[in-house]
């Protein structure tokens, strides 16, 4: 079930790219006391224009979307709380420069199933990662 799950979570992001639009936004990353820890990352490259990056966090606190340059960053998110999974409204934001959107999660969820892709408009390469505190990365 939880492949499934990821597997909806990137084609919902996917599927997101064919909507038109996005909301301004820039962001700071959620606290400088904050230890992140990366979940998943990927890049553009030549040949996909898009950077993707899929992952399931256990028992996380905060998670992050961060990009290394000005893009449309989308992402699906579905949290599994005292075993009944709780889906969570895709989300999207413009981000001018470098930056990170916090991504909202289900409080003391027990896992959380991400996907999440970064567009540049082909501009060049950007990096794309999952960044998680507390928790573990993968099924455990």
């Amino acid at each position: 079930m939880r492949t499934s799950r990821g597997s909806r979570g990137v084609l919902a992001v996917l599927f997101s790219l064919l909507l038109t639009g996005g909301v301004l936004a820039t962001s700071a990353p959620a606290g400088a006391g904050t230890k992140w820890k990366v979940a998943a990352s990927g890049k553009t490259t030549a040949k996909i224009p898009l950077a993707n990056a899929n992952t399931e966090i256990q028992n996380p606190v905060k998670i992050e979307v961060t990009v290394t340059k000005g893009a449309l960053v989308q992402w699906t998110v579905d949290c599994t709380k005292g075993g009944k999974e709780i889906m969570l409204p895709s989300g999207k934001a413009t981000l001018k420069g470098a930056g990170s959107v916090q991504v909202k999660i289900t409080k003391s969820a027990s896992d959380c199933a991400i996907a999440a892709n970064a567009d540049d408009f082909g501009t060049g390469i950007i990096k794309l990662s999952i960044e998680f505190s507390g928790g573990s990365v993968g099924e455990g």
